[in-house]
C-alpha cells in the first residue's frame, strides 16, 4: 500500500517571489506552497502526497479544501464517490506538490496518536482514512468485466430493471477483482522525491542504471505458476475474461511464451498495457500493446536483472518498454553536481521531453539498478503532472 500520508519534519522554508502571504515548505524532495508563518523549520506535520483523496465533509480536510471542488473517485469496492484530491499546482512560477496539515488541526485523540509516533516517514494513511485517487472506470473497462449470473429471481429483477445500481455498485453485477496473488510483488516503485539522499548515494558511488521511458497506460502483470495462468492489475487480481483470453489463453505472443504447458513457468511478466481505448490513447498507438518492464521469478521470489529481461523479450519477440540509456551512471549523465538537491532538479528536467513511442510527451522515466535489478525509482515529469489533472 502506498504511503499517501506520513509524519514528516519541515526541512527548510523558502520565500515565494512576489508573494507576501505565501512561502515554500520543503519536505524531503517535495516543495509545498503554504500560508506564510504556519510552520517553522523542524516542525512536525502530516504530509500528503499527490493523489491523496479525502471524502467530502472529512475533517480537517473539508474546511481547507472545499473551495477546490471535488472529483469522482472509484473505491476498491467499485463505488464512486465525491472526493477532494491533491494534485500538482503551479503558483507564482513555483510547482507545489503535496499537502501539509499541522498536528494541531486534528482531533485530540488523533493528536495523541500522532505525537506518540513522531518518526519520519511513519505511515498514517490508514489511521487518517486517506484514500488513493482512482479515476472511475471507462466504459471500455466496464465492458470487459465478467457478468455475474443472478442467483435468484430478485437478483434477476435487479439486473434487468435497475441499471443505475449497476453504475453505482458495479461489483454487485460484475466480477471485478479478488485479492492480489501473494506470490507476486506489486509493481509500484518509489518516487525520486521520497529518496533523494539514496539516489545521491548512488550518484557518488557511480552505480550503473538502466533508464527507461515511463508509459502512460494501465499496469498489467501476466503470470504462470505451475501452469496455472492469470492476469493482474497493479494491486488486484483481475477477473476480466477478455483480457485473460487475449494474454494467457489464445494466440497472443505472451501466451505462446508463458501460457499453459509452455517452456517458461513460474514467471510473472509485468508491464504497461497501452491502447487507443486507455488513457485517451496518450501514447498515440493504433492498436493494443503490452510493453514489459520487469519479470518476477515466482519460484525464487526475486526480480530478474534488467538486462536479462531485455534478452528474454528480444528472444521471444515481446515488446519491452523503450530504453533511454541501458548502462549509464548518474555522474555520466549529470557531471559535476555537488548535492542531492542539484541531482533532483537535474532528474526532474530530464524527465520532461518527447514520448518513447508516439505520445504527446513523456510521462517520466524509471531508473533501475543494473547491479542487482531490485531497486527501481520513478521520476514523473512535472509538465506531465500539470497538464494531466483529470
Amino acid at each position: 500500500m502506498r504511503k499517501l500520508a506520513t509524519l514528516q519534519q519541515i526541512d527548510k522554508i523558502l520565500p515565494v517571489e512576489n508573494a507576501d502571504r505565501l512561502e515554500i515548505v520543503i519536505v524531503k524532495g517535495w516543495n509545498i506552497i503554504v500560508q506564510k508563518g504556519l510552520y517553522t523549520t523542524g516542525d512536525w506535520a502530516v504530509f500528503h502526497e499527490i493523489d491523496s483523496a479525502f471524502r467530502v465533509n472529512q475533517e480537517p480536510y473539508h474546511s481547507d479544501l472545499k473551495e477546490r471542488g471535488t472529483k469522482k473517485c472509484q473505491l476498491e469496492t467499485g463505488e464512486i464517490i465525491d472526493t477532494y484530491v491533491i494534485r500538482s499546482l503551479k503558483l507564482r512560477g513555483v510547482v507545489s506538490q503535496g499537502y501539509l496539515v499541522p498536528l494541531h488541526s486534528y482531533t485530540k485523540e488523533q493528536q495523541k496518536f500522532l505525537n506518540n509516533h513522531l518518526k519520519s516517514d511513519y505511515d498514517v494513511t490508514k489511521f487518517l482514512n486517506v484514500l488513493k485517487f482512482e479515476k472511475p472506470e471507462t466504459g471500455y473497462e466496464r465492458d470487459q468485466r465478467v457478468k455475474r449470473k443472478p442467483k435468484n429471481k430478485f437478483q434477476l429483477f435487479l439486473f434487468k430493471t435497475h441499471k443505475w445500481l449497476q453504475k453505482k455498485f458495479p461489483n454487485i453485477f460484475t466480477s471485478h477483482n479478488s485479492e492480489f496473488p501473494d506470490f507476486i510483488k506489486k509493481t509500484d516503485c518509489v518516487r525520486v522525491q521520497n529518496c533523494k539522499e539514496l539516489v545521491w548515494d548512488k550518484y557518488v558511488n557511480n552505480v550503473p542504471f538502466q533508464i527507461s521511458y515511463k508509459l502512460d497506460g494501465s499496469s498489467i502483470s501476466v503470470w504462470n505458476r505451475n501452469n496455472k495462468v492469470g492476469v493482474c492489475s497493479r494491486s488486484i487480481n483481475k477477473n476480466l475474461k477478455e483480457i485473460t483470453d487475449r494474454f494467457v489463453h489464445n494466440g497472443n505472443i505472451i501466451h505462446n511464451t508463458i501460457g499453459e504447458k509452455n517452456k517458461y513457468t513460474n514467471l510473472c511478466l509485468q508491464g504497461e498495457l497501452i491502447s487507443p481505448k486507455i488513457q485517451n490513447n496518450f501514447e498515440g498507438v493504433s492498436e493494443e500493446q503490452v510493453h514489459i518492464f520487469s519479470i518476477w521469478d515466482i519460484e525464487n521470489q526475486q526480480y530478474w536483472n534488467p538486462q536479462k529481461v531485455i534478452d528474454f523479450c528480444n528472444a521471444n519477440n515481446i515488446k519491452h518498454v523503450p530504453i533511454l540509456e541501458q548502462n549509464i551512471t548518474l555522474q555520466q549523465l549529470f557531471p559535476n553536481l555537488t548535492n542531492s538537491d542539484e541531482l533532483l532538479e537535474a532528474l526532474l528536467k530530464y524527465a520532461d521531453g518527447p514520448s518513447g513511442i508516439k505520445g504527446k510527451y513523456r510521462e517520466g522515466i524509471v531508473l533501475k539498478e543494473l547491479v542487482d535489478g531490485t531497486s527501481s525509482i520513478k521520476v514523473i515529469s512535472n509538465k506531465y503532472l500539470l497538464k494531466n489533472q483529470d
